[in-house]
């Protein structure tokens, strides 16, 4: 019974560049989504401060008009405007999705975070363990459907150019070109 030779790590340097291709935009991805989701995050909570901070506010002037009866039409109608402002904005802010519109950059980030990780085993196992061709293209075909899987959620929004130049740009710094051959 013949041994097959384990090939060199750079048999497969056409998939593991491919592959590291990949790990690059899903580093990308997964960090642009985290940058939307925290803004999204941010505009949640600042509708709900401001709703609370109107609820409270017309509370507080409603009470204190039986105390300052010279006031008391004043305060109750600056009141009756805050209470309308929080009802408004209470009914107005899920029209707007914002909860649905977590939920779904969440799951991108989920599904970018996954495709990274099944890119990065695919990359390890390409540059230190595989023996065979056949062992070598079911890695790579695992890594090529995660990505494919968080690359087909569709759009939703408009893409923020800055903000990627941005993100591509860290993700340059973080992961240089020979980040496969140095730190893998």
């Amino acid at each position: 019974m013949a041994t097959e030779i384990a090939p060199e790590p750079h048999a497969y340097f056409e998939e593991i560049e491919r592959l590291f291709y990949n790990y690059r935009l899903a580093q990308l991805n997964r960090r642009y989504y985290s940058v939307l989701l925290d803004r999204a995050k941010r505009k949640s909570l600042w509708t709900q401060v401001s709703i609370g901070i109107f609820t409270v506010t017309a509370a507080a002037l409603f009470s204190l008009t039986p105390s300052f009866p010279s006031l008391g039409t004043a305060f109750g109608r600056i009141a009756a405007v805050l209470s309308a402002l929080a009802f408004v904005a209470s009914v107005v802010a899920p029209v707007f999705g914002w909860n649905q519109t977590r939920d779904e950059i969440t799951a991108r980030i989920h599904a970018w975070h996954y495709a990274e990780r099944q890119i990065e085993s695919g990359l390890r196992f390409l540059r230190h363990s595989a023996q065979s061709k056949r062992e070598a293209d079911l890695q790579v075909q695992f890594a090529d459907d995660a990505y494919r899987t968080a690359d087909n959620f569709p759009e939703t929004g408009k893409q923020d150019m800055k903000l990627t130049k941005t993100i591509r740009l860290e993700v340059e710094k973080a992961i240089p070109p020979d980040y496969v051959w140095t730190a893998l």
